[in-house]
This record gives C-alpha cells, structure tokens and sequence, in this order.
C-alpha cells in the first residue's frame, strides 16, 4: 500500500455478488509499503449475516487504476450465528 492508494474491504455472497459490506479498511500495516492491510470487524458488520462470504481488500492508486487483493482469489469468511438468537 501506498499512501496514495486508499484501501476498502468488500464482503460478498459467494454464489450471488450480494454485497453486505464495502468499507474502508481500517487500517494499513506499518510500514505503508509493505503491502498488508487490515480491516477491523464492528459486530454490526456481523449481525443478521450469518453464513459464508467472501472478503477482498481493493486498493485504488493515484491514476485511477485498481487492484484486487488477494489476487488470485477471495479471503473466506465464515459467520456464525450467535448461539441462543
């Protein structure tokens, strides 16, 4: 990451692309090239979304390009339902 390069986290179904979350990431890794990033979870990002996602972070660099990360896939996220809702 750059700092030119704002970073967001994007949470989707897998089988339908429904998009649940799309938020900046909270955070860079130190240093900012390093390239590591890290979204920190609200339990409202959670709530009423138990089941299987997929999570990518999306940097955007200075001329407008974009990049997907990880590149050759999706984070899986699995949420389970809390116990005694």
């Amino acid at each position: 990451m750059y700092p030119d390069a704002p970073v967001t986290f994007t949470m989707e179904r897998p089988k339908t692309g429904v998009v649940a979350l799309d938020k900046v990431a909270a955070a860079a890794i130190a240093p900012l090239t390093s390239g590591r990033a890290k979204y920190v979870w609200l339990e409202a990002d959670t709530l009423g979304r138990a089941g299987d996602w997929y999570g990518t972070f999306r940097a955007t660099w200075g001329d407008g390009s974009k990049i997907s990360f990880p590149d050759d896939g999706y984070i899986p996220i699995v949420i389970r339902k809390k116990s005694g809702t």
